[in-house]
């Protein structure tokens, strides 16, 4: 196996759930063959509870024959905000590769492609594919996320977190949030889902509702972002983790 030199030093987090486990192995399979930086992953759970014993016991073994994998897995289904807030907690590098567990890693090019844009990385970009960049597969400081107050976790389903972060970005770094082209990035968009009730297509209903109807207000203000008309911000965001903050400044202290 053919690891790729690198000087940065990054963790690599993927959200997935119980349906996806074929995926979620491809996937981690597909970064083994070229890299082996440290792996948080979250595993959600069900609407109706944990994820299945039968899987939660085949991943186990799984993850304990590779190395620096780190299963992270919830009792009870939770946002994709939560999971994502969650892999940033729990990583010890500043440095993260985020990716949806519907990819593959087609090319050891990808890497190469990710050192270089983490060599310029300044606070979060969007990682490009042939056709477009998205949260799917993107790059942040954990500094970035701190300074914005981390994912905003009332978003309790699916959809709209990455358009309300990227709002929160612009307002406050005044700038779109840049994107960088990465070769061997396969996107294979699994319609595997979970059972949570929809709202415009894959997205979860809960979501739209809260971001259209509580959360912003279209028509007004003069940052777009992804909402595709201005909109401008009818609920107050709070830091979701305001400790960590301090654990940051003062994790050295402790030797």
């Amino acid at each position: 196996m053919n690891m790729l030199e690198t000087t940065i030093n990054y963790t690599i987090g993927i959200t997935t759930f119980d349906l996806r486990f074929d995926q979620m192995k491809q996937l981690i399979n597909s970064i083994r063959a070229h890299n082996n930086s440290p792996i948080i992953i979250t595993i959600n759970g069900n609407i109706d509870g944990p994820c299945n014993e039968e899987y939660r016991k085949n991943s186990l073994e799984y993850f304990s024959n590779i190395s620096k994998v780190y299963p992270i897995y919830f009792t009870e289904l939770r946002g994709l905000a939560k999971m994502i807030n969650s892999i940033f907690i729990h990583s010890n590098t500043e440095d993260l590769l985020i990716l949806n567990d519907d990819i593959i890693i087609t090319d050891a090019a990808f890497f190469e492609d990710v050192n270089n844009a983490f060599k310029g990385l300044q606070n979060m970009c969007l990682l490009q594919n042939k056709w477009y960049g998205s949260f799917s597969h993107f790059l942040a400081k954990k500094s970035c996320i701190r300074e914005l107050g981390y994912y905003d976790e009332r978003f309790l389903g699916f959809g709209e977190e990455d358009g309300d972060i990227t709002f929160r970005y612009i307002k406050k770094y005044n700038q779109s949030i840049p994107q960088y082209g990465a070769r061997g990035l396969n996107h294979t968009q699994s319609e595997v889902r979970q059972n949570v009730k929809p709202g415009i297509g894959k997205y979860s209903w809960f979501n739209r509702n809260f971001a259209f109807s509580e959360k912003y207000k279209l028509g007004e203000g003069h940052i777009s972002g992804m909402f595709g008309e201005p909109a401008i911000e009818l609920l107050e965001n709070m830091s979701q983790y305001p400790y960590e903050t301090f654990f940051a400044e003062n994790k050295s202290k402790l030797v």
